[in-house]
């Protein structure tokens, strides 16, 4: 990202080239172990293929965008995970007739109710 935004006017114009001759192509991925609380690999772009993935979503985004469901909640502006489990909460509680919020309540987790906790092992 240094070396990138150090000579930016010269790495734009460079992967601008790649891009109009179809010479452009990914670097590979940086591999890391993060353990919060559990272990998980993750795989990174370098900052040069994440800038064209922010170009191709400017592009790509006001077409397909109208297009989605609005419950569909990954990569998108104004959703993430947090109004997606915000919004299961709403489907949780309205199909199971389960779970009857509890008058005054200090958070959204005080509930009148049962519910089943479970973890897909691999899901993600």
């Amino acid at each position: 990202m240094i070396k990138f935004e150090k000579n930016q006017e010269r790495e734009l114009r460079k992967l601008q080239l790649e891009l109009r001759f179809f010479a452009y192509k990914p670097r590979p991925l940086k591999r890391f172990v993060v353990r919060d609380p559990k272990t998980r690999k993750i795989h990174s772009s370098t900052f040069r293929d994440r800038v064209i993935y922010h170009a191709l979503v400017n592009i790509l985004d006001p077409i397909f965008e109208p297009a989605f469901i609005c419950d569909s909640y990954a990569s998108r502006k104004e959703k993430g995970t947090l109004k997606a489990v915000q919004r299961f909460d709403e489907f949780k509680r309205k199909t199971s007739k389960n779970g009857k919020l509890i008058e005054n309540p200090k958070n959204n987790n005080l509930v009148n109710g049962y519910v089943l906790k479970a973890d897909i092992k691999h899901y993600f």
